[in-house]
């Protein structure tokens, strides 16, 4: 249906240029669909009230111009800011190799949270503030990329490939057990709800599975591909010291289950979702 109204043609004409930043003239008047003369009205009033920006393409008139949509300095000022306070404390951490190796996995961790910003601004807001904000984290990165290059080499760059993959998969996971959730629940969330739904206690599995881990670790090591610790109770000698990490551990998991079950409980006295949680342990046989 074509645009009838002033505001459905502005709307559509800011929207096309939205998706295709730095736009010509004849393929915007193509894809509107709006007659020539009235799309230069629309458009000089538009550059008029600062909605758009035209630029030339070349230094002749003939070479024609391209058109962008303007976003505020407020959020441009905003974009830089997050992002400069993100590398400002991550310095904070690298006063060492050791410690920037351990720190930098969640150092991307920050940098994937403000991408997701982005990404809300592309969907919700303004297309061209989401090229911003991308185009200054790949800015970030490629200084990052020259860093890592320069300080990690071998066995200690492998090492911290593997550190921010361990991440990765706990985001990943994170994210997919918080879907499942959310995806049980049969009303709007409140932004309590939102907030648990977002948590998702894991167990550490060092404690009463340490058997079948030591199988699982043969099988690992023999591939001679793992560069990265994979339990510290491995590296605990005395064996007092051992058994109470074991004990802790196995605190610690049940201190997750038990955080789990009130999460389903919490939802389940609202009729939100089952009242109790699915039983974890069978999913071994899966």
């Amino acid at each position: 249906m074509n645009p009838t109204t002033p505001e459905e043609r502005d709307d559509l004409i800011v929207k096309t240029i939205e998706k295709s930043d730095g736009i010509g003239f004849n393929r915007l008047q193509k894809e509107t669909g709006i007659p020539k003369k009235t799309l230069v009205k629309y458009l000089n009033e538009m550059i008029k009230d600062k909605i758009i920006s035209k630029k030339m393409k070349g230094e002749k008139l003939s070479s024609g111009v391209r058109y962008t949509v303007n976003f505020s300095e407020h959020t441009k000022e905003a974009i830089n800011h997050n992002l400069g306070q993100i590398s400002k404390y991550h310095k904070w951490y690298t006063g060492t190799k050791f410690r920037k190796s351990n720190t930098f996995p969640h150092y991307l961790q920050e940098l994937a949270a403000e991408y997701y910003q982005n990404i809300m601004s592309f969907l919700f807001d303004n297309v061209p503030a989401y090229k911003f904000g991308v185009k200054r984290m790949e800015e970030i990165l490629d200084l990052e990329k020259k860093r890592l290059d320069k300080e990690f080499k071998g066995k200690s760059k492998v090492r911290l490939w593997e550190a921010c993959q361990q991440v990765q998969f706990y985001l990943f996971d994170n994210a997919s057990d918080s879907i499942y959730h959310a995806a049980d629940r049969n009303n709007h969330r409140t932004i309590d709800e939102i907030k648990i739904d977002c948590i998702n206690p894991r167990k550490l599995d060092m404690g009463t599975q340490q058997e079948r881990l030591k199988k699982v670790r043969a099988q690992v090591i023999s591939t001679g591909n793992i560069t990265v610790e994979k339990y510290r109770v491995d590296y605990i000698k005395d064996e007092k010291i051992k058994k109470l990490f074991i004990e802790l551990a196995e605190e610690y998991d049940q201190l997750s289950w038990r955080l789990l079950t009130i999460k389903y409980r919490l939802a389940g006295i609202t009729g939100s979702y089952p009242f109790e949680p699915p039983n974890t342990e069978s999913w071994d046989d899966i």
